[in-house]
């Protein structure tokens, strides 16, 4: 009977996009579940091609206020425009531990650079639901949390020509005014080569407001959590038409700014849709849901798997004496999805 009344309200929300009751609030994994399983009939299954992959990637976190916004991004106090420091922060990093950079990608170095803390153009993401789930449970019972479920996403590979870009930039670009063949060759586009990309391309696609991700597990948090990353993009003003001026564009002034993006389920040419109405997870439920997630085998010590996460379930689960109750990092804004 419950199962039932809860597919009946997700149908009315669905059903009616004018109506009033916009979110849906889950009180347990199986409202979860049901809710999500709406949410693919809706959009319609994942595609995931050889040349075109559609995922539905979800990102959990413990406040519902929270925004999707990169942790480069974010405002600091007292460090305005804290993010025209990404590329110092970078190459400080790569002062400190160049042994640890070697031979990796420039976005292999940025999902490292994530895991490690810096603050970076990644958000982290998962294809799990259910490990977004967890995370949407952090935080105090008193504040709501969220899933936000992005639906039949574009995934590219890492090795992928526009990550190879967006990537290059992070490390090697400038912010504020620069010159066409500045951010050209920031993010390594190849310079009068035959069968070359045009800076055109480069242009469109270093400004969408984010890139998916779904990277090679090369730690065993990123596999845990089924990790996958959105890449930031850029904000170019006197970028129009670029790549159709011949060598003007070369010397041409650009000012690169952050992409303060706006998602829009009904802007198909970002390519990233928030699925609406939102999908809240109640406050007062967190501890139900994780004692729920930990009997499916998600919690603490399987999302985490280090010595110090696994020591820290058990004795949380001890100390409460009901294991599931136990830490759940604020959201995926310092950890790994």
């Amino acid at each position: 009977m419950r199962h039932r009344k809860q597919t009946d309200s997700l149908s009315k929300i669905f059903d009616n996009p004018m109506s009033v009751e916009r979110n849906f609030r889950v009180k347990s994994v199986q409202d979860f579940i049901d809710t999500v399983d709406q949410i693919e009939n809706l959009h319609g299954p994942e595609s995931r091609g050889t040349s075109l992959s559609q995922w539905t990637v979800y990102r959990g976190h413990g406040d519902e206020s929270y925004a999707l916004s990169p942790s480069l991004y974010r405002d600091v106090p007292g460090v305005p425009g804290f993010y025209t420091r990404e590329q110092l922060l970078i190459d400080e990093v790569f002062r400190l531990m160049p042994s640890e950079f070697d031979g990796l990608s420039a976005f292999q170095q940025l999902a490292k650079l994530q895991h490690f803390g810096l603050p970076t153009r990644m958000l982290d993401v998962t294809i799990n639901p259910l490990v977004a789930l967890f995370f949407a449970c952090g935080g105090s019972p008193t504040v709501d949390g969220e899933v936000v479920v992005l639906p039949r996403t574009q995934i590219l590979h890492e090795n992928a020509q526009q990550v190879s870009w967006i990537s290059n930039w992070a490390i090697n670009g400038s912010w504020g005014v620069v010159n066409g063949m500045g951010v050209v060759k920031a993010a390594g586009l190849p310079v009068e080569r035959t069968g070359a990309p045009s800076s055109e391309e480069l242009i469109e696609s270093l400004t969408k407001p984010f890139l998916a991700v779904r990277p090679r597990y090369t730690n065993p948090r990123l596999k845990a959590q089924n990790g996958a990353f959105l890449i930031a993009g850029l904000s170019i003003d006197g970028a129009e038409d670029f790549g159709q001026m011949g060598r003007s564009d070369a010397e041409r002034s650009l000012e690169i700014r952050p992409h303060r993006f706006e998602f829009d389920e009904t802007n198909e040419s970002t390519s990233i849709r928030i699925h609406r109405p939102r999908v809240l997870v109640d406050g007062e439920a967190k501890p139900r849901i994780l004692r729920q997630l930990n009997s499916l085998d998600v919690n603490e010590a399987t999302l985490f798997p280090d010595p110090e996460h696994c020591v820290r379930y058990v004795r949380e689960g001890f100390r409460n004496d009901a294991f599931g109750i136990t830490y759940a990092p604020r959201a995926f804004v310092d950890d790994d999805v």
